[in-house]
Order: C-alpha cells, then structure tokens, then sequence
C-alpha cells in the first residue's frame, strides 16, 4: 500500500527512476545476498580498477564517525527488519532521539518521497531534528554560544 495521490501518479511514472544509476542499482541487488556494506564489485573491469584492487571492501558502521538521524518504516520493502536492526545497532553515533520509526504501519518506500502523508510522518521530525542540531552542535554534544 503506497500512500500516493492519484493524480500525482503520472508525474512520479514519467519522472521514475530518477536519481538513480545502474550502478546504484547493481550495488543494490550486490548487497543483498551478502549482507552488510560493501563497496561495488566492478568484477572483471579493468577500467575500474582504481577504486578497488583485490577482494570486494567491506565498510564497518562502527567506523561512521558522523552523526545520524534515522527514518525508517516497517513496511519498507528495501529494508527488511533484520537489516535495520544491524543498522541501529552498528551506527555509534544515532543522535539520541533521532531513531524515528515512522508511526503508520503499512508506510513504504516509495511514500518517504511521494506518501501523502509523509510532511506529517517523517518531514516534520526531519525538520524538528535539524533545528535541534542548529541549536545544539550534534557532532560534539555541546551547545551553540
């Protein structure tokens, strides 16, 4: 269930995909059946040899050193559970108070974009969250002279 206005329908379709490239989505679909983040396989490319040479680079979450609101739904079809739950538990620096489930249970992952409802669901927290991080330095924990 995508919480999308109808009449919004043909723009989204005629715009869609959009921001994304093939080798977004091939890294993607690489992902998958290995779990966690990896960097992108280029396989037998040559050519790209320069990001990467040798086995595929896994990234460690507890590496991340920035801080991190998350938004996230349970009814996200790109984000199983299990995956989101290595993600909060793995991220070190989930600023307290920006883990944000999304109250509405059948939530997609179309609707974070285009959800009819998703100005009230997740906008407004992303906003409430950067006007928290305006007033108080969310990278250190210190307040703003």
């Amino acid at each position: 269930v995508c919480l999308v206005s109808h009449d919004l329908l043909p723009d989204i379709l005629h715009h869609t995909p959009a921001g994304a490239s093939t080798h977004t989505i091939l890294h993607y679909a690489q992902e998958k059946p290995t779990g966690g983040f990896h960097g992108y396989d280029w396989g037998s490319d040559k050519d790209n040899f320069q990001h990467h040479n040798g086995p595929v680079p896994e990234y460690d979450l507890g590496d991340v050193k920035t801080p991190v609101a998350l938004y996230w739904s349970d009814h996200d079809f790109f984000a199983m559970p299990e995956d989101i739950l290595h993600t909060v538990v793995g991220l070190p620096n989930i600023v307290p108070g920006m883990n944000h489930e999304v109250a509405f249970e059948l939530f997609t992952h179309l609707d974070f974009l285009w959800g009819i409802d998703a100005d009230t669901l997740v906008y407004s927290y992303m906003l409430d969250n950067l006007q928290t991080c305006r007033d108080r330095d969310c990278r250190v924990g210190k307040e703003i002279p």
